[in-house]
């Protein structure tokens, strides 16, 4: 049997921009704000800033810690934190509408894309504890097949339009991490990118991402068929 090797976690790629965008929130503001304000004097910025102000470029950094850790506590922190810094950076141009709070316009447009980013159902999901069944409120159809992982084989267990759950116990992956998913069904074969979202003692859920409205129509086709095929046999 061949040896399966560990493989490093590998997040979306803008799940890693936007958690290192926050992780680094506090230097951005405060050089920004001296390069604009102090001749780039950082000791004066600091001491410019408000108490409250401070406050909320340190709260920055625990929502890039839970973004990139997924978690759930990250996960809502980061949404609460980002409203919230959305609304202080609209308030702050529209008081004090100079060339600096520019740049507060700038970061509230990348905190509204964020929050649509991350409130999407292909990624909030890995930061939930999702059941086994249940998951993403699809209808998951009993299908047993042959489903290559990363160059792993395994058997599913049920199959939706949107994901999958597979047999696997002591699963090397890691909540987060993207795959690669294959597998043919009523001799259609489907290359997919996959996000997995659950593993637990008996297997993996996988949520199939990047899904154009062909492939979906045609997963969900084919599902239909094998289930009335299956039931007629």
């Amino acid at each position: 049997m061949r040896k399966e090797r560990r493989r490093r976690l590998s997040r979306p790629r803008v799940l890693v921009v936007t958690g290192l965008f926050f992780l680094l929130l506090p230097v951005i503001n405060i050089v920004t704000f001296a390069w604009f304000r102090y001749e780039m004097d950082v000791g004066k910025a600091l001491t410019a800033f408000r108490w409250f102000e401070l406050g909320i470029l340190a709260a920055a950094l625990p929502a890039g810690i839970g973004l990139l850790m997924v978690t759930r506590w990250g996960w809502y922190y980061f949404l609460g934190y980002a409203m919230s810094f959305l609304l202080y950076n609209i308030t702050v141009f529209v008081l004090n509408n100079q060339i600096y709070n520019f740049s507060a316009v700038l970061q509230s447009f990348i905190g509204a894309v964020a929050i649509v980013y991350f409130t999407s159902q292909d990624t909030f999901a890995p930061y939930m504890k999702a059941g086994e069944r249940g998951w993403r409120m699809q209808l998951r159809r009993p299908v047993k097949i042959k489903v290559k992982i990363d160059e792993i084989i395994r058997e599913s267990k049920d199959v939706s339009k949107s994901g999958m759950y597979v047999k696997w116990i002591n699963c090397d992956f890691s909540a987060g991490q993207e795959v690669n998913v294959s597998f043919s069904l009523l001799n259609e074969r489907f290359e997919l990118k996959g996000g997995i979202v659950r593993i637990d003692k008996k297997g993996v859920g996988i949520a199939f991402r990047y899904l154009g409205r062909n492939i979906k129509n045609k997963l969900k086709k084919k599902l239909m068929e094998f289930e009335i095929q299956k039931n007629t046999v």
